[in-house]
Formats: C-alpha cells, sequence, structure tokens
C-alpha cells in the first residue's frame, strides 16, 4: 500500500529528488535569462533565451507536483508509522504494568501472612454465615503461623464467632480417618491435610463437603476472600474427617507459608473429599 510505513523512505527520497529538480529549474531560468546566445538567421532575437527559460520552467513545474504527491504520501506514511510506534508503546507499558504486578505479588508473598491478609475482607465473608466454634491448630515453634492464627482468631470474635485460643498441633489431633501406622513415617502437618502447606480442614464424619454444610462453605469462602481469592497464594485448604468431632465445630490448621517458588502453581482452593 502506498502510505505504509515501510514505504515512508521511498516518499521521502521522492522528495529530495524533487527538491533538487526545482532548484534545476530555478538555476535554468536564471541562466536562460542571463545567457547570450549567438545570432541566429533562424531565429529571432531572444527566441532561444524565451525557449529555455520555459524548459526549465516546466522543470519547476514538474518538481514541484512531485513534491507534492511525495510530501503527501509521506505525511500519511509517517502518520501510520507514528500510530505503529503509539501502539508499540502502548503494548510495551501492558507488558511492563504485568510485570510490576507480578513482582508486587511475589514480594507480598514475602511477608508474614499477617500483614498479606485482608481481615476486612475476612470478617465480610462472615457475616450472616451459619456460626460454629472453631478450634484453631498450628505448627510447634512456628511463630508466623502461631501470629496468623492470633488475627484469625481476632476476626472471628469480631463476627460472634466461638474460638478457642490458637494451640500448636499434637499427635491426638491427626483424624480418624487416617492410618496412624501406615503414614507413621509422614510429617505431621501432611498427616493433618495441609502436606500442601497453607490450611487444612478438619469436620465431623460425612461434613466435609461444602454443598452440605454451609458452615463450611461460608467459613472456607470467607478465608479464601482473606487472600483475595488465592491471589497471595497460602489459600489452598484440605478438608478431613474425624468422627471424634462434633457437628459444630470446625478444625482450621493453619500450616506454614508456601514458598514463593511453589505459589504460581498451587494457589486455589482445593476440596478433598
Amino acid at each position: 500500500m502506498a502510505t505504509s510505513p515501510s514505504l515512508l523512505w521511498f516518499w521521502e527520497w521522492l522528495e529530495f529528488i524533487s527538491i533538487v529538480i526545482v532548484g534545476v529549474g530555478c538555476w535554468g531560468e536564471v541562466w536562460s535569462e542571463q545567457h547570450k546566445f549567438k545570432p541566429d538567421s533562424l531565429a529571432p532575437t531572444g527566441y532561444l533565451n524565451e525557449w529555455w527559460k520555459r524548459f526549465f520552467w516546466l522543470f519547476v513545474v514538474f518538481g514541484l507536483a512531485i513534491e507534492l504527491v511525495a510530501f503527501g504520501f509521506s505525511f500519511l506514511a509517517s502518520n501510520r508509522e507514528i500510530e505503529g510506534l503509539k501502539s508499540q508503546n502502548i503494548a510495551w507499558a501492558t507488558k511492563v504494568e504485568e510485570l510490576r504486578k507480578a513482582t508486587n505479588e511475589q514480594e507480598g508473598m514475602l511477608r508474614p501472612r499477617v500483614l498479606q491478609f485482608d481481615s476486612s475482607a475476612f470478617r465480610k465473608g462472615l457475616k450472616d454465615k451459619l456460626k460454629v466454634k472453631v478450634e484453631i491448630l498450628y505448627p510447634k515453634d512456628d511463630v508466623e503461623s502461631w501470629e496468623f492464627s492470633g488475627q484469625i482468631e481476632m476476626d472471628l470474635i469480631s463476627e460472634g464467632w466461638q474460638v478457642s485460643s490458637p494451640r500448636p498441633i499434637l499427635e491426638d489431633d491427626i483424624p480418624t480417618t487416617v492410618e496412624r501406622e501406615s503414614d507413621s513415617n509422614w510429617p505431621l502437618m501432611a498427616r493433618m491435610g495441609v502436606s500442601s502447606g497453607g490450611f487444612g480442614l478438619i469436620v465431623g464424619s460425612n461434613l466435609n463437603d461444602p454443598r452440605t454444610n454451609p458452615s463450611l462453605l461460608g467459613f472456607i469462602t470467607a478465608l479464601s476472600a482473606g487472600f483475595n481469592n488465592g491471589r497471595y497464594g497460602n489459600s489452598m485448604t484440605d478438608c478431613m474427617q474425624d468422627s471424634r468431632i462434633h457437628d459444630n465445630l470446625i478444625k482450621l490448621i493453619i500450616g506454614s507459608m508456601y514458598e514463593v517458588d511453589n505459589w504460581g502453581n498451587n494457589k486455589g482452593i482445593r476440596q478433598l473429599k
């Protein structure tokens, strides 16, 4: 296409040629007026001067016509090139913004969960939900998980939920559905249903399906909202059963934080039935 940015060089070169032609024509007009031709019996006096003057005048007209056409096409081609550069800049700016957001999210994962967690979103998600008692457990000697457990406790209490004070996980907390002998070599957290990190939930028998357990569904939804629905990771939830737990109790296992490298493949909510 004539106005394609790839042809801009051609129109600019044609403009240069037209300027040269106009220059030659102007020079020729001056030359034809000043030059004294030898007398010729076949041509009247001054005829050759007029003839060459018109000849170079046509040079000027031709050069100006070429310049006008070349300028018009080069103008359109340059505008298209500018539009292309603007689009490219916008695409690069979008890419930079995406990288910035990804960097911010990874930096956010380096912060303790008590700073990542959106308590207002969590409390909002708890409103008007069926309230049950929540028991919070965390890995022994894990200060970060202990601090975060305290934050969850305060948020639950502020919304009128009954909560027991957070305590370290014990061997006796392993659900009855776990074969203790065959899994005795597993880490305690893995046996509690949080082998992938994040959180674990333990409820009574046949109550681990959120579709039939509204209090469990409400709690999981609120917890996920606190982490912006998995945006910052640490919201993967495994749900196990324990026949010793009564219907109105949920055990919340606060696992260790995800490592940043594993977060991208692990964020979200997962239900184990």
